[in-house]
Parts: structure tokens; sequence; C-alpha cells
């Protein structure tokens, strides 16, 4: 059996913003949700809570780790989609 380290949700809160930047990118507890344009306008964005999944990640013991992990590989993210 795993132990809570090696989860497939571990360090899989928020979606992983390199992989799509269109559609719907799904983390474990978080989904963003990237609308299509007219010619002129900028997309729509929404940032939605799976409620279900956050409930169960906040009763993990390995929670606080798993969420520093989480918003590191964001922040990464975001750095290099700001580089471009």
């Amino acid at each position: 059996m795993k132990d809570n380290s090696q989860l497939d949700c571990y360090g899989h809160l928020f979606p992983d913003l390199l992989k799509n930047r269109g559609g719907t990118t799904e983390g474990h507890a978080f989904r963003c949700v990237i609308g299509k344009t007219c010619a002129f306008g900028s997309p729509t964005l929404a940032v939605e809570v799976k409620d279900d999944e956050w409930e169960a990640c906040t009763k993990c013991p390995r929670f606080d780790a798993c969420y520093k992990l989480s918003l590191g590989k964001l922040e990464l993210q975001k750095a290099l989609l700001d580089r471009n």
C-alpha cells in the first residue's frame, strides 16, 4: 500500500497550467476553465473548487506538505508562463 506521500494526488492540488492553455485543466482539488473568445475579446477565465476533493484533502495527514509542494509547482509554472 502507498503511504500518503506516494498518493497520485500528492502535490497536484492545482491544475498544471503548462499542459493546457485552453479548455478545462484540472488538478485534484481545483479546476481552471478557459473559454473561447470572439475575435478580439479576452478569453473567459474561471477557477473552480472541487468541494468534495478539497474537503478530503484538508483531512489528509500530509495536507500541509502537499499544499506547499502544490503552491511551489504553481509558482514555477507562473514564472515560466511569464517568460513567454
